[in-house]
């Protein structure tokens, strides 16, 4: 199999839910890039300057999710779909 395709998320949520549910993504998603970063820096002693930039960017994307989601109503809904995508490339 080239590819694979899995279903994240596919529904309807509040804002309160959905903040909650985004935060814990992102969260999860930072905090591996950051223990990555730390064992590269043991294992090779490099700056990982590529980390930096993730993990910086992940940082704002969330701080910006979280101001969209916080400037809706409690009583409105989002549709949210994530789907990931992986494919082989070797």
């Amino acid at each position: 199999m080239e590819k694979h395709q899995t279903k994240l998320i596919d529904g309807n949520f509040t804002p309160e839910t959905a903040r909650e549910m985004m935060q814990e993504l992102l969260k999860q998603n930072i905090n591996f890039y950051g223990i990555e970063k730390y064992k590269n820096q043991f294992h090779y002693g490099d700056d990982q300057q590529q980390f930096d930039q993730v993990i910086n960017q992940l940082t704002q994307e969330r701080q910006q999710l979280m101001q969209w989601l916080n400037n809706l109503g409690d009583k409105e809904q989002i549709k949210i779909h994530c789907n990931i995508t992986m494919e082989k490339i070797a």
